[in-house]
């Protein structure tokens, strides 16, 4: 490595590392208020997201880091003339644009890898963490409102002693209403379950109401209580070596749904029949099989997809640099990341509903990089021409 070489290479490596970890950091608390206003997270729980949150916000924070790092070292270089020494000295500018092109191709591998381990290990920590506060998080809330609502379930209290609620009102999902003395709420982690131990009250359900002098007790499912319910069987959440199972028993669930809906449909319209779901609820639930088994599809090209955006922002990055000379990094970056936002995410947009409902084929994703890229391109050979 020559001593030009290398003296990009240690400037892009310093922009890049000191704009990544202050855009990591933002994006990163910005995900973390977001649980904490959605699923009312204490801030001791907030501060327990921080390892689990970091591999997602490096996924939105990497291309963007990029094109900054590149666009503030080629512009800089630009202004002070650095590139017309260069060719001067008969250098070819394409080996000073080289070291940019290597570290993004390899920023995009890491991309990759980060949205396809480490961001389904974060989101499962995340859910795992915010499902286990649910009970604190109850409390908490029963505590300073005296009153709870999320899900199936409501309780309202005239008093928190401790673990004890005092003259609660408890409503779950409409199908029982309890007032009690006392009651507590008692969380089993492993299997994921809150359970409501109630002493001397009286339970109204749809079918009776009675009295219990002594004790009652009633199961709710950690997973109603919060909003994340889809954590576990998101696309975006599945590593790409369990891609094709998922895909395999998502295509068996259509052809189940499917044969349902016409044994459904042969006796509609028959007295007797006694119907588990009608064909209305086979068609919904066959609709959202068929554009689950699309993402599924569709999700290993969309993971390396969004990794080499980092290869494109950074070509398109430093031609546009080289060819304006932007001395101020912002004006530059600004000047990119403007036709990007405009062309890029926009096509990526498009392209992406298009092939989730069946109309392109999941390839068809690769259009906006490269797009971007042979914009880049000819930008970038109209620079190593002139």
């Amino acid at each position: 490595m020559n001593a030009l070489t290398r003296t990009i290479v240690v400037d892009l490596l310093r922009v890049f590392l000191v704009a990544l970890f202050g855009l990591t950091s933002v994006i990163m608390m910005v995900f973390i208020v977001q649980d904490m206003l959605r699923e009312s997270l204490t801030p001791l729980t907030a501060l327990q997201l921080i390892p689990y949150a970091i591999p997602g916000a490096l996924i939105f924070a990497i291309p963007g880091t990029v094109l900054f790092a590149v666009c503030t070292v080629y512009g800089r270089m630009a202004a002070d003339n650095e590139i017309v020494a260069v060719k001067a000295l008969g250098i070819s500018p394409w080996l000073v644009i080289r070291p940019a092109v290597i570290l993004a191709m390899a920023l995009s591998f890491v991309t990759v890898y980060l949205t396809d381990v480490a961001v389904p290990w974060g989101r499962a920590g995340m859910y795992r963490i915010v499902l286990h506060s649910v009970h604190h998080t109850i409390y908490g809330a029963l505590r300073t409102q005296r009153s709870y609502t999320k899900g199936p379930i409501s309780i309202r209290v005239d008093d928190v002693a401790d673990q004890s609620l005092v003259r609660p009102v408890i409503e779950v999902e409409g199908r029982l209403r309890l007032i009690s003395a006392t009651a507590q709420l008692d969380c089993d982690p492993t299997g994921n379950r809150l359970i409501l131990v109630a002493q001397n009250g009286e339970l109204e359900t749809e079918d009776a109401k009675f009295r219990f002098p002594t004790e009652f007790r009633e199961t709710i499912a950690l997973e109603q209580l919060i909003k994340k319910s889809d954590a576990q069987s998101s696309a975006a959440v599945i590593p790409s070596r369990e891609l094709p199972r998922e895909i395999q028993v998502q295509e068996l669930r259509i052809r189940q749904l499917r044969e349902e809906l016409e044994t459904s449909l042969s006796y509609q319209g028959q007295r007797g029949y006694d119907w588990v779901r009608t064909p209305e609820q086979l068609t919904a639930e066959l609709d959202q099989a068929i554009y689950r088994l699309r993402k599924l599809q569709i999700e290993g090209v969309r993971r390396w997809v969004g990794g080499f955006s980092c290869l494109c922002f950074a070509i398109v990055g430093a031609a546009v640099a080289i060819r304006f000379r932007f001395s101020d990094s912002w004006s530059i970056f600004l000047f990119c990341f403007i036709p990007i936002l405009i062309v890029y995410y926009p096509i990526l947009a498009v392209v992406s509903d298009a092939v989730r409902g069946g109309r392109l084929p999941a390839i068809s994703l690769w259009a906006s990089n490269l797009v971007t890229l042979g914009i880049g391109l000819l930008l970038l050979r109209s620079v190593l021409k002139n």
